[in-house]
């Protein structure tokens, strides 16, 4: 309960919590980066080790609706991989939505096709 009261004072004592907030020039900045997934996918191919290939490979690739939906594929068939890619669909509530690794039966029917 004295933790609880600290933190309700905390929270309510507006001139401390407030006094960390950031406003104007003080808050920073943002760009737009061009290409940023193009040069992501570069990145990670060339950490990828060169006497390496995935050539012969068949990768299934379970996305689970998340944010590698785009970049892992590109990579990976790239990279000399047949890639069959499933759960790339995200709406921005599905993530994990009965797939990954928490579901991974499609994962695992796919694999034994």
């Amino acid at each position: 309960e004295e933790e609880e009261r600290a933190i309700e004072e905390i929270f309510h004592d507006e001139g401390l919590l407030h006094s960390s907030y950031k406003v104007g020039e003080s808050i920073g900045s943002a760009k737009r980066i061009d290409d940023v997934i193009g040069r992501y996918i570069a990145h990670l191919k060339h950490s990828f080790p060169k006497h390496l290939n995935l050539q012969s490979l068949r990768i299934v690739l379970d996305t689970a609706n998340g944010a590698a939906y785009k970049v892992a594929p590109v990579v990976f068939s790239e990279l000399g991989a047949d890639v069959l890619v499933i759960n790339d669909e995200p709406n921005g509530c599905n993530i994990n939505e009965q797939c990954g690794a928490l579901h991974p039966n499609q994962l695992s029917q796919e694999v034994k096709k």
